[in-house]
């Protein structure tokens, strides 16, 4: 049996008095492509701030792992929705690949090293993005846009990669080219993605759970 990499057990989160999420329990293990569906206010980004660690359960815990061990620091890519993106940000494709790698970063040495350089390579080249490496991310598409902010997302090599809402904005050939993308990903790195398409989620994805307040598993392949 795979490794687990995240359990979040009894989790109970409140906005404000209201309850978001109520006795959440959860395992992602290792080669896991996790699809999260619910309605808009069901919990489903609160679900992925409190794996990120952005939120904390007021009941419950989230627990990480490495390797079968229990970690306080988790390997964790992410995919934030398409409205978080600014693209009036002066920044090229390259640059904001390289800012994935922001906390792989020494005190001492340069700020991108030579091993960095070639990772960051390696990433363009497997998003396709490398004939873009130096283009404004103001003129990219949405669909070029979204594969940047992916390929910021895996440059370091995480263990586990949560998206949020990937396929927003997307024509349906960028959302079949996306999912082959994730596909490859997936070989590699477990994945976590909140989606309103319960349709292409159930064929995409291997284990689908849905969200509404509480968390109930749809399916398994």
């Amino acid at each position: 049996m795979n490794n687990k990499l995240v359990e979040i057990s009894g989790v109970h989160f409140s906005y404000n008095s209201s309850p978001l999420l109520t006795d959440i329990n959860l395992c992602i293990r290792e080669g896991d492509f996790v699809g999260v569906v619910g309605a808009n206010g069901s919990g489903k980004t609160t679900l992925v701030k409190l794996l990120l660690g952005h939120l904390v359960p007021q009941k419950g815990t989230v627990r990480y792992y490495s390797n079968g061990e229990s970690v306080a620091a988790p390997s964790i890519g992410y995919l934030p929705q398409y409205s978080a993106v600014d693209k009036r940000f002066p920044l090229s494709v390259r640059e904001v690949v390289e800012t994935g790698l922001l906390t792989r970063r020494k005190m001492w040495g340069p700020i991108i090293s030579s091993d960095d350089r070639r990772r960051v390579d390696a990433t363009l080249e497997q998003m396709g993005l490398s004939r873009l490496s130096s283009v404004p991310i103001g003129n990219l598409s949405g669909g070029e846009l979204q594969k940047t902010i992916l390929a910021r997302a895996i440059v370091s090599s995480p263990r586990l990669l949560l998206l949020d809402e990937p396929d927003t904005y997307l024509d349906s050939c960028s959302q079949e080219r996306l999912y082959e993308l994730l596909k490859e990903i997936n070989k590699n790195c477990a994945i976590l993605l909140v989606s309103h398409d319960v349709s292409t989620v159930s064929e995409k994805c291997n284990f689908v759970v849905s969200v509404n307040r509480t968390l109930r598993v749809q399916g398994k392949k």
